[in-house]
Protein backbone atom coordinates (compact mmCIF):
# COMPACT_ATOMS: atom_id res chain seq x y z
CA UNK A 1 0.00 0.00 0.00
CA UNK A 2 1.22 3.77 -0.72
CA UNK A 3 1.27 6.64 1.39
CA UNK A 4 2.69 10.01 -0.02
CA UNK A 5 5.00 10.37 -2.91
CA UNK A 6 5.61 14.60 -2.01
CA UNK A 7 4.45 17.68 0.34
CA UNK A 8 1.38 18.11 -2.13
CA UNK A 9 0.07 14.65 -0.43
CA UNK A 10 1.44 14.88 2.58
CA UNK A 11 -1.66 16.19 3.48
CA UNK A 12 -1.33 17.20 7.53
CA UNK A 13 2.79 17.83 6.94
CA UNK A 14 2.97 15.01 9.10
CA UNK A 15 6.40 13.48 7.06
CA UNK A 16 7.96 17.58 6.77
CA UNK A 17 7.55 18.21 10.39
CA UNK A 18 9.58 14.91 10.65
CA UNK A 19 12.35 15.74 7.78
CA UNK A 20 12.72 19.44 8.74
CA UNK A 21 13.47 18.35 13.09
CA UNK A 22 16.62 19.42 14.25
CA UNK A 23 17.08 21.96 11.71
CA UNK A 24 16.05 25.83 11.02
CA UNK A 25 14.95 26.22 7.65
CA UNK A 26 15.79 29.31 5.69
CA UNK A 27 13.24 32.46 6.83
CA UNK A 28 12.24 32.29 2.42
CA UNK A 29 10.28 28.80 3.17
CA UNK A 30 8.93 29.61 6.72
CA UNK A 31 7.41 32.62 5.51
CA UNK A 32 5.57 30.61 2.43
CA UNK A 33 2.52 29.05 1.97
CA UNK A 34 2.70 25.58 1.81
CA UNK A 35 1.83 24.39 -1.70
CA UNK A 36 -1.38 21.90 -2.11
CA UNK A 37 -2.42 19.74 -5.22
CA UNK A 38 -5.17 22.11 -5.51
CA UNK A 39 -2.64 25.08 -6.28
CA UNK A 40 -0.27 23.33 -8.37
CA UNK A 41 -3.04 21.94 -10.13
CA UNK A 42 -2.48 24.46 -12.86
CA UNK A 43 0.89 24.02 -12.96
CA UNK A 44 2.66 23.70 -16.06
CA UNK A 45 4.60 19.93 -16.19
CA UNK A 46 7.62 22.14 -16.15
CA UNK A 47 7.05 23.64 -12.75
CA UNK A 48 7.62 19.76 -11.40
CA UNK A 49 10.80 18.13 -10.93
CA UNK A 50 8.84 14.84 -11.91
CA UNK A 51 6.81 15.97 -14.88
CA UNK A 52 5.22 12.50 -15.08
CA UNK A 53 3.37 12.28 -11.42
CA UNK A 54 3.59 15.86 -11.57
CA UNK A 55 5.57 15.78 -8.25
CA UNK A 56 7.88 18.16 -6.43
CA UNK A 57 6.97 21.42 -7.64
CA UNK A 58 10.01 23.49 -8.33
CA UNK A 59 7.99 26.63 -9.44
CA UNK A 60 8.79 29.16 -6.36
CA UNK A 61 12.59 29.19 -3.96
CA UNK A 62 10.39 27.39 -0.98
CA UNK A 63 8.58 24.22 -3.03
CA UNK A 64 12.12 24.12 -4.26
CA UNK A 65 13.27 23.23 -0.56
CA UNK A 66 10.41 21.73 0.52
CA UNK A 67 10.27 19.28 -2.83
CA UNK A 68 14.19 18.89 -2.53
CA UNK A 69 13.70 17.89 1.34
CA UNK A 70 10.99 15.30 0.73
CA UNK A 71 12.69 13.66 -2.32
CA UNK A 72 16.26 13.10 -0.38
CA UNK A 73 14.33 11.28 2.33
CA UNK A 74 12.89 9.52 -0.01
CA UNK A 75 15.11 8.63 -2.69
CA UNK A 76 16.45 5.68 -1.74
CA UNK A 77 12.67 3.86 -2.20
CA UNK A 78 11.74 6.08 -5.25
CA UNK A 79 15.01 4.09 -6.48
CA UNK A 80 13.44 0.90 -5.82
CA UNK A 81 10.27 1.80 -7.07
CA UNK A 82 11.05 3.61 -10.64
CA UNK A 83 14.59 2.96 -11.10
CA UNK A 84 17.69 5.30 -10.40
CA UNK A 85 16.75 6.42 -13.99
CA UNK A 86 13.75 8.09 -12.49
CA UNK A 87 15.62 9.41 -9.34
CA UNK A 88 18.67 11.20 -11.30
CA UNK A 89 16.34 13.21 -13.78
CA UNK A 90 14.34 14.51 -10.62
CA UNK A 91 17.73 15.33 -8.66
CA UNK A 92 18.78 17.26 -11.72
CA UNK A 93 16.05 19.20 -12.01
CA UNK A 94 15.96 20.00 -8.40
CA UNK A 95 19.46 20.96 -8.55
CA UNK A 96 18.84 22.98 -11.70
CA UNK A 97 15.60 25.11 -9.89
CA UNK A 98 18.29 25.89 -7.16
CA UNK A 99 20.38 27.18 -9.11
CA UNK A 100 17.91 29.53 -10.80
CA UNK A 101 16.44 30.42 -7.61
CA UNK A 102 19.81 31.18 -6.15
CA UNK A 103 18.99 28.96 -2.95
CA UNK A 104 21.78 25.97 -4.14
CA UNK A 105 23.96 26.87 -1.14
CA UNK A 106 20.39 26.08 1.04
CA UNK A 107 19.90 22.79 -0.51
CA UNK A 108 23.57 21.55 -0.54
CA UNK A 109 23.40 22.44 3.58
CA UNK A 110 19.96 20.31 4.04
CA UNK A 111 21.50 17.27 1.94
CA UNK A 112 24.48 17.10 4.28
CA UNK A 113 21.87 17.38 7.03
CA UNK A 114 20.72 14.14 6.60
CA UNK A 115 23.89 12.07 4.98
CA UNK A 116 25.11 13.36 8.77
CA UNK A 117 22.19 12.09 10.89
CA UNK A 118 22.37 9.14 8.70
CA UNK A 119 25.95 8.35 9.79
CA UNK A 120 24.82 8.24 13.13
CA UNK A 121 24.11 4.38 14.17
CA UNK A 122 21.08 4.06 15.26
CA UNK A 123 20.81 1.66 17.89
CA UNK A 124 19.74 -1.80 17.09
CA UNK A 125 15.60 -2.56 17.86
CA UNK A 126 13.54 -5.35 17.28
CA UNK A 127 9.75 -5.59 15.05
CA UNK A 128 8.85 -7.96 17.41
CA UNK A 129 9.27 -9.86 20.79
CA UNK A 130 7.66 -12.96 22.78
CA UNK A 131 8.53 -16.09 24.44
CA UNK A 132 8.41 -19.85 23.55
CA UNK A 133 8.43 -22.54 26.12
CA UNK A 134 9.63 -19.48 28.78
CA UNK A 135 12.18 -17.82 26.74
CA UNK A 136 12.68 -14.90 25.04
CA UNK A 137 12.53 -14.59 21.19
CA UNK A 138 13.24 -11.90 19.45
CA UNK A 139 12.00 -11.28 15.69
CA UNK A 140 13.49 -8.74 12.65
CA UNK A 141 16.05 -7.19 14.58
CA UNK A 142 16.33 -3.57 12.37
CA UNK A 143 18.48 -0.12 12.80
CA UNK A 144 16.95 1.53 9.13
CA UNK A 145 13.97 2.08 7.12
CA UNK A 146 15.74 -0.06 4.90
CA UNK A 147 15.72 -2.50 7.46
CA UNK A 148 12.40 -2.45 7.79
CA UNK A 149 11.35 -2.58 4.29
CA UNK A 150 13.71 -5.96 3.47
CA UNK A 151 12.38 -7.57 6.56
CA UNK A 152 8.49 -7.00 5.71
CA UNK A 153 9.31 -8.75 2.47
CA UNK A 154 11.09 -11.28 3.73
CA UNK A 155 7.87 -11.93 6.41
CA UNK A 156 5.36 -12.00 3.57
CA UNK A 157 7.70 -14.66 1.33
CA UNK A 158 8.11 -16.82 4.51
CA UNK A 159 4.91 -16.12 6.46
CA UNK A 160 3.99 -19.83 6.50
CA UNK A 161 7.21 -19.96 8.67
CA UNK A 162 5.53 -18.19 11.38
CA UNK A 163 2.59 -19.21 13.69
CA UNK A 164 -0.43 -18.20 12.88
CA UNK A 165 -1.65 -16.74 15.79
CA UNK A 166 1.64 -14.10 15.71
CA UNK A 167 1.00 -13.51 12.13
CA UNK A 168 -1.27 -10.30 13.04
CA UNK A 169 1.15 -8.91 15.98
CA UNK A 170 3.91 -8.80 14.03
CA UNK A 171 2.07 -7.26 10.66
CA UNK A 172 0.54 -4.60 13.13
CA UNK A 173 4.17 -3.44 14.40
CA UNK A 174 5.89 -3.65 11.32
CA UNK A 175 2.70 -0.95 10.01
CA UNK A 176 3.18 0.71 12.96
CA UNK A 177 7.00 0.90 12.25
CA UNK A 178 6.58 1.83 8.71
CA UNK A 179 4.46 5.06 9.85
CA UNK A 180 6.74 6.01 11.82
CA UNK A 181 9.37 5.64 9.54
CA UNK A 182 7.91 7.88 6.58
CA UNK A 183 8.06 4.18 4.81
CA UNK A 184 5.60 4.67 1.29
CA UNK A 185 4.77 1.13 0.69
CA UNK A 186 3.97 -2.71 2.25
CA UNK A 187 3.41 -5.65 0.75
CA UNK A 188 -0.27 -5.98 0.50
CA UNK A 189 -0.51 -9.72 2.40
CA UNK A 190 1.38 -7.84 5.34
CA UNK A 191 -1.39 -5.07 5.52
CA UNK A 192 -4.12 -7.65 5.19
CA UNK A 193 -2.44 -9.25 8.68
CA UNK A 194 -2.37 -5.91 9.78
CA UNK A 195 -6.15 -5.47 9.58
CA UNK A 196 -5.66 -2.88 6.55
CA UNK A 197 -8.04 -4.87 4.53
CA UNK A 198 -11.44 -6.55 5.32
CA UNK A 199 -13.23 -9.62 4.56
CA UNK A 200 -15.56 -9.74 1.66
CA UNK A 201 -18.73 -11.23 3.58
CA UNK A 202 -20.34 -12.00 0.79
CA UNK A 203 -17.73 -14.32 -0.82
CA UNK A 204 -16.30 -15.58 2.83
CA UNK A 205 -18.11 -18.39 3.21
CA UNK A 206 -17.84 -19.38 -0.57
CA UNK A 207 -14.34 -19.44 -0.43
CA UNK A 208 -14.22 -21.61 2.74
CA UNK A 209 -16.38 -24.20 0.91
CA UNK A 210 -13.59 -23.98 -1.96
CA UNK A 211 -10.89 -24.73 0.89
CA UNK A 212 -13.03 -27.21 2.75
CA UNK A 213 -13.23 -29.75 -0.87
CA UNK A 214 -9.30 -29.62 -1.11
CA UNK A 215 -9.70 -31.45 1.79
CA UNK A 216 -9.86 -35.29 1.75
CA UNK A 217 -13.43 -36.10 2.76
CA UNK A 218 -13.08 -37.56 6.50
CA UNK A 219 -11.99 -34.39 7.19
CA UNK A 220 -14.82 -31.95 5.71
CA UNK A 221 -17.31 -32.60 8.29
CA UNK A 222 -14.88 -30.62 10.78
CA UNK A 223 -14.63 -27.93 8.85
CA UNK A 224 -18.70 -27.22 7.76
CA UNK A 225 -18.64 -26.62 11.38
CA UNK A 226 -16.34 -23.05 11.46
CA UNK A 227 -18.37 -22.25 8.12
CA UNK A 228 -21.36 -22.21 10.01
CA UNK A 229 -20.19 -19.81 12.19
CA UNK A 230 -19.70 -17.32 9.30
CA UNK A 231 -23.61 -16.82 9.16
CA UNK A 232 -23.36 -15.66 13.27
CA UNK A 233 -20.28 -13.76 12.32
CA UNK A 234 -20.49 -9.83 13.24
CA UNK A 235 -17.02 -8.10 12.95
CA UNK A 236 -13.84 -7.86 11.45
CA UNK A 237 -12.16 -9.93 14.67
CA UNK A 238 -15.03 -12.68 13.95
CA UNK A 239 -13.73 -13.28 10.64
CA UNK A 240 -10.29 -13.41 11.33
CA UNK A 241 -11.03 -15.83 14.14
CA UNK A 242 -12.61 -18.13 12.00
CA UNK A 243 -9.67 -17.73 9.41
CA UNK A 244 -7.70 -18.86 12.11
CA UNK A 245 -10.00 -21.79 13.10
CA UNK A 246 -10.17 -22.57 9.47
CA UNK A 247 -6.10 -22.62 9.16
CA UNK A 248 -6.16 -24.84 12.02
CA UNK A 249 -8.50 -27.14 10.53
CA UNK A 250 -6.61 -27.43 7.18
CA UNK A 251 -3.10 -27.92 9.04
CA UNK A 252 -4.67 -31.02 10.94
CA UNK A 253 -5.91 -32.25 7.99
CA UNK A 254 -2.33 -32.61 6.64
CA UNK A 255 -3.11 -29.80 3.62
CA UNK A 256 -0.23 -27.62 4.18
CA UNK A 257 2.21 -30.69 4.05
CA UNK A 258 1.63 -30.87 0.31
CA UNK A 259 3.39 -28.30 -1.79
CA UNK A 260 0.45 -28.45 -4.52
CA UNK A 261 -2.44 -28.34 -1.94
CA UNK A 262 -0.46 -25.22 -0.34
CA UNK A 263 -0.45 -23.47 -3.80
CA UNK A 264 -4.26 -24.75 -4.47
CA UNK A 265 -5.29 -23.38 -1.14
CA UNK A 266 -3.45 -20.01 -0.81
CA UNK A 267 -2.99 -17.55 2.32
CA UNK A 268 -6.49 -17.88 4.11
CA UNK A 269 -6.16 -14.25 5.33
CA UNK A 270 -5.31 -13.07 1.59
CA UNK A 271 -8.02 -14.57 -0.01
CA UNK A 272 -10.55 -13.54 2.33
CA UNK A 273 -9.64 -10.23 3.15
CA UNK A 274 -9.69 -8.64 -0.36
CA UNK A 275 -11.42 -5.20 0.13
CA UNK A 276 -9.42 -2.31 1.06
CA UNK A 277 -10.86 0.58 3.64
CA UNK A 278 -10.62 2.97 0.70
CA UNK A 279 -13.41 -0.04 -1.38
CA UNK A 280 -14.45 -0.31 1.75
CA UNK A 281 -15.93 3.50 2.15
CA UNK A 282 -16.57 3.77 -1.85
CA UNK A 283 -18.93 0.89 -1.89
CA UNK A 284 -20.41 2.22 1.14
CA UNK A 285 -19.95 5.57 0.41
CA UNK A 286 -18.74 6.96 3.28
CA UNK A 287 -14.97 8.63 4.33
CA UNK A 288 -13.00 7.08 7.51
CA UNK A 289 -11.25 9.84 9.49
CA UNK A 290 -9.50 9.41 12.97
CA UNK A 291 -10.97 5.78 13.01
CA UNK A 292 -14.40 6.79 12.05
CA UNK A 293 -16.93 6.64 9.41
CA UNK A 294 -18.75 9.89 8.47
CA UNK A 295 -21.28 10.07 5.59
CA UNK A 296 -20.12 11.70 2.73
CA UNK A 297 -23.26 13.36 1.65
CA UNK A 298 -22.70 15.08 5.11
CA UNK A 299 -19.17 16.44 4.26
CA UNK A 300 -20.15 17.34 0.88
CA UNK A 301 -22.42 20.13 2.83
CA UNK A 302 -19.36 21.48 4.99
CA UNK A 303 -18.09 24.91 3.21
CA UNK A 304 -14.60 25.38 1.83
CA UNK A 305 -14.21 27.53 4.91
CA UNK A 306 -14.60 25.14 7.54
CA UNK A 307 -12.12 23.07 5.81
CA UNK A 308 -9.52 25.43 5.92
CA UNK A 309 -10.08 26.89 9.32
CA UNK A 310 -10.37 23.00 11.05
CA UNK A 311 -7.27 21.18 8.33
CA UNK A 312 -5.59 24.14 6.73
CA UNK A 313 -6.05 22.79 3.44
CA UNK A 314 -7.74 23.89 0.70
CA UNK A 315 -10.70 21.03 0.06
CA UNK A 316 -13.22 21.11 -2.80
CA UNK A 317 -16.30 19.53 -0.90
CA UNK A 318 -17.57 18.51 -4.15
CA UNK A 319 -15.20 16.63 -4.82
CA UNK A 320 -15.83 13.03 -3.97
CA UNK A 321 -12.30 11.93 -4.45
CA UNK A 322 -10.45 14.64 -2.90
CA UNK A 323 -12.31 13.79 0.41
CA UNK A 324 -11.75 10.17 0.20
CA UNK A 325 -7.71 11.07 -0.43
CA UNK A 326 -7.56 13.96 2.23
CA UNK A 327 -9.88 13.42 5.20
CA UNK A 328 -8.43 9.30 6.03
CA UNK A 329 -4.68 11.42 6.63
CA UNK A 330 -6.01 14.25 9.05
CA UNK A 331 -4.82 13.95 12.95
CA UNK A 332 -7.27 13.60 15.47
CA UNK A 333 -6.81 17.06 17.05
CA UNK A 334 -8.10 18.18 13.68
CA UNK A 335 -10.86 16.07 13.54
CA UNK A 336 -12.03 17.22 16.23
CA UNK A 337 -12.13 20.45 15.74
CA UNK A 338 -13.58 19.84 12.59
CA UNK A 339 -16.85 18.12 14.40
CA UNK A 340 -17.06 21.24 16.57
CA UNK A 341 -17.20 24.21 14.03
CA UNK A 342 -19.09 21.64 11.31
CA UNK A 343 -21.53 19.56 13.43
CA UNK A 344 -21.05 16.52 12.03
CA UNK A 345 -20.74 13.33 13.54
CA UNK A 346 -19.82 10.01 12.79
CA UNK A 347 -21.59 7.11 11.73
CA UNK A 348 -22.79 5.39 15.12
Amino acid sequence: MSYTLDQTTDYSYRELHTFLDGINPPDFVKQAELDTKESTAKLDQNAFADRYNRAYPIHTPAATYVSHTHFVNKRASLEKKWGVGYAEEVAGRLKQAGELHKIASDLESYSQHVTKQAAVAPAEKLVFETEIHGQPIGLFAYKTAADLVKHAADFTTNINDYPFDIRRPIAKNFYKLAVEHNIDELPDLLCKYAGLFFPHTQLFAAELERRKNKLAAEHQPDYDKIIEKVASAASAADYYDICAQAYTAEKAAGAWDHKTTRRLLGDIVDTTHTLSAEKIASLLNVVEMAGNQYDLADLQKVSKDIYKEAFGVDLDPGSTDSLRDVLPTMPWSDVALFRELSGVAPLT
